[in-house]
Formats: structure tokens, C-alpha cells, sequence
């Protein structure tokens, strides 16, 4: 199971014991229904890159997100066959790695929302990100050990 989440928890204000708690539940309730398969968070998203948000806007809530993204890291912890992408995401950075344009704009549908090709992109990093860490080879031998 792959999950992308905190954007939304940032523009909520969501403050960040709640979120741990509500992380640790979303664990849980996955744990419950599919058994002990691999769970990936990936990275946080980059607010403070948000071309919509004012400055104030981008230092407030990126902030909030990188607080959240620490956050999940220590939940993510607490649990076996639980990762998360950690890295933050840069697109000047993504630009560079995966040969992009690194006009901003291309990156954000509306100023806010991920473009097409920032899903694409975070699709291929997150790949990368589970087969570096040998993820679903963890789980294979795991499930024939069983």
C-alpha cells in the first residue's frame, strides 16, 4: 500500500500530536484489513514551493508540513513493514534527477494541486524508494517463510 498524505492535514492546521495519533489509527485499521502488507508513505509535499501561496503562506504551512513529515517518520518507527520517503522534495532537484523542466508551473495544476507530471514523477520516485529499500523482496521472503 502506497499513501501519500499531509498536505491537506498542513492546510487544516492539523497540529501534529493529533496527526500522529490519527497515523498510528490509519496503521492500524490497514494492518486489520490487509494483514501485515508493506506500507509506504511517501514524501511530503512541497508547500514551501507552492507558486499560489504568498510567502507568509509558504513559510507557515511549509513548516507545518515539515513538522508533520517529522512526525510521521517517529510513528512510522513504532511499526514493522511501515516506511516512509523521508527526502524532501525539491523540484529543482526532481528537474535535475529526472531531466525536467525546471519551471515551477509544470509542476502544479492550479498553483496548489500536483500536475500530471508531479504524479508521475512521485509514482517513479516512490518506485526507486521501495526497490532501494528492497521492500517487496522483504515482503516475498516474509510471506514464504510463513
Amino acid at each position: 500500500v502506497v499513501i501519500g498524505i499531509g498536505g491537506n492535514d498542513a492546510f487544516k492546521l492539523n497540529n501534529p500530536v493529533r496527526w500522529k495519533a490519527q497515523t498510528r489509527s490509519l496503521i492500524q485499521d490497514l494492518n486489520g484489513k490487509f494483514g501485515n502488507v508493506p506500507i509506504v508513505f511517501t514524501n511530503m509535499p512541497p508547500i514551501k514551493e507552492f507558486p499560489a501561496f504568498t510567502p507568509l503562506m509558504k513559510w507557515t504551512i511549509g513548516n507545518l508540513v515539515e513538522i508533520l513529515g517529522e512526525s510521521l517518520k517517529q510513528v512510522v518507527a513504532e511499526f514493522e513493514n511501515v516506511y516512509y520517503s523521508s527526502e524532501v522534495i525539491s523540484i529543482e532537484t526532481w528537474s535535475k534527477k529526472y531531466n525536467l523542466s525546471n519551471d515551477i508551473g509544470f509542476y502544479f495544476s492550479d498553483g496548489v494541486h500536483p500536475s500530471k507530471l508531479t504524479y508521475q514523477t512521485l509514482a517513479r520516485q516512490s518506485a526507486e524508494f521501495i526497490e532501494k529499500n528492497e521492500i517487496l523482496k522483504l515482503d516475498s521472503e516474509n510471506s514464504t517463510n510463513q
